[in-house]
C-alpha cells in the first residue's frame, strides 16, 4: 500500500520537513498560497528557522519532482474556495495517479492559513483521509518552531457528530432506511465504546421504525421492545399491531403511514393508503360487530336490495367478495353507524376516490401532486377521524 502525505504550507517549514521525514510518503501534495508556494521548492533558502535561512522542504526532504505535486490555492482566505479546490484537485489526481492502487492518504493540517487548515480538515473528513497535526513546544502564540512530531487526530469524534446530524434530518423526514444504512457504516470505522453503543442504538431503532413504515409490525416490536424506557408508548402500540388484537388501531396505523409520505410527497403513496384504510375501516367493522369477513361474504347473508346486482357473482361456495363500496352499502343496510356517515358524506368520498382511480398507481397514467393530495386527504382524513370515533364508541 502506498502512502500519500497532503500538507498544508505556511511559513515554518520545520514541521512539514517532520513530517515528510516520519512518514517516508510515497507521494506528497503541498497545498499552499502564492506567497507560501516558494518555501516548498523555491531556489536558494526559502525557509527559515530564526535568523537562520534553509533549503526548500523538497531540498531539505530529497524529494524529487515526481514525487510532489504542489496545489496553489486562489485565495488563501476563502474557506469555501479552498474545500473546493483542495478537494477537486487532488482527489482527481489521486484517481488519475494511482488508478485502483490501496492507498494510505494523510492530510496534515498544521501549516497554512487557519482557513486552509479547515478546509483540510475538512476534505479530510468527507474524502476519508486520516487527519493528522503536529504537536511540539511553542515559544508564542505564533508556530510551533521545532522539535514537532506529527500526531494522528481522533476524525471519527468529528465526523460522528457530522454523521449524527444528517441522521437526525432523516429521521425528522421518516427516512429510517437510510438513516440505518448511515449507522451501519459508521459502526465499520474505529469509534469509541461510547460512539459505537450510540451508532448501535440508532441502528436498531432505525431498523425498527423502517420496518414499522413497512407494516412489518412484529419486526419492529422486537426490534424496539429492549428500549421500552425511550420507547415505551410505541412498544406497546407495535405489541397491539402485532398481535391485531384491535383492529381499528390497524386503520389508525395506515393513516398514519399515509401522512409520512406525503410529509416526504410521495403523494401518489400517500393516497393509495389512505384508500386502503378507509377500506379496512369497513372490513374490520363488518369483521367485529357482525363476525363476517368480505372476502368471503354468504351470498345469504346480504340485505335483499343488494342480492339482485351481486347474484351474478356468487362462488361454489355460496359466497361473494364484497369492495370497498358494497361493504359500506352492506353496513348502512343494517342501520350501523359507520354505514350512515359513509352515506351522509357518500358523494364527497366517492369524488375523492375516484381522484385516487386517476393515479398512476391505481388505474390511471397520471402521478397526483400535493393540490390533488389535499382535496382527497381533507375529504378521506375527516371520514376517517369520524369513523373510528363512531365504531370504538358504539361497539
Amino acid at each position: 500500500m502506498k502512502k500519500v502525505l497532503i500538507l498544508t504550507v505556511g511559513g515554518s517549514c520545520d514541521p512539514l520537513v517532520n513530517a515528510i521525514k516520519n512518514h517516508q510518503p510515497d507521494f506528497v501534495y503541498f497545498v499552499c498560497s502564492k506567497d507560501s508556494r516558494q518555501v516548498v521548492d523555491g531556489p536558494g533558502k526559502p525557509c527559515k528557522r530564526g535568523d537562520e535561512g534553509l533549503p526548500s522542504i523538497v531540498a531539505q526532504t530529497g524529494l524529487p519532482p515526481e514525487r510532489f505535486r504542489i496545489v496553489e490555492l486562489s485565495d488563501p482566505d476563502e474557506l469555501g474556495l479552498c474545500y473546493r479546490e483542495i478537494i477537486s484537485t487532488i482527489k482527481k489526481d489521486l484517481s488519475e495517479r494511482f488508478a485502483d492502487e490501496p492507498l494510505e492518504i494523510v492530510a496534515n493540517y498544521t501549516g497554512g492559513t487557519k482557513t486552509m487548515s479547515v478546509a483540510l480538515s475538512l476534505a479530510g473528513l468527507n474524502a476519508d483521509w486520516d487527519l493528522e497535526f503536529n504537536r511540539g513546544p511553542r515559544t508564542d502564540l505564533v508556530k510551533i518552531r521545532g522539535g514537532d512530531v506529527p500526531v494522528l487526530m481522533d476524525r471519527w469524534q468529528v465526523y460522528a457528530c457530522q454523521q449524527l446530524k444528517t441522521i437526525d434530518g432523516f429521521w425528522s423526514r421518516f427516512y429510517y432506511a437510510e438513516a440505518m444504512e448511515l449507522a451501519s457504516s459508521m459502526l465499520k470505522h474505529p469509534l469509541s465504546p461510547e460512539l459505537k453503543a450510540l451508532f448501535q442504538t440508532v441502528y436498531t431503532c432505525s431498523k425498527a421504525f423502517d420496518a414499522w413504515d413497512r407494516f412489518h409490525h412484529r419486526e419492529a416490536y422486537e426490534l424496539l421492545q429492549s428500549f421500552g424506557k425511550d420507547f415505551g408508548r410505541y412498544v406497546q402500540v407495535l405489541s397491539w399491531l402485532a398481535r391485531r388484537e384491535t383492529p381499528y388501531l390497524l386503520v389508525s396505523d395506515i393513516v398514519r403511514n399515509a401522512e409520512r409520505r406525503a410529509a416526504q410527497k410521495r403523494f401518489d403513496d400517500a393516497v393509495a393508503r389512505l384508500y386502503r384504510a378507509v377500506e379496512l375501516l369497513a372490513q374490520a367493522r363488518i369483521e367485529t360487530k357482525y363476525g363476517l369477513q368480505t372476502g368471503k361474504f354468504p351470498f345469504a347473508r346480504l340485505p335483499e336490495e343488494m342480492k339482485k346486482s351481486l347474484s351474478g357473482a356468487v362462488d361454489e361456495k355460496g359466497n361473494v367478495s364484497l369492495a370497498l363500496r358494497r361493504s359500506y352499502e352492506f353496513l348502512a343496510a343494517e342501520r350501523d353507524p359507520l354505514g350512515e356517515l359513509f352515506k351522509q358524506q357518500e358523494n364527497k368520498v366517492l369524488n375523492a376516490l375516484k381522484k385516487r382511480n386517476y393515479s398512476i398507481l391505481a388505474h390511471g397514467t397520471e402521478p397526483i401532486d400535493e393540490d390533488v393530495y389535499r382535496e382527497v386527504s381533507d375529504v378521506l382524513l375527516n371520514f376517517l377521524a369520524k369513523g373510528l370515533e363512531l365504531v370504538q364508541e358504539k361497539k
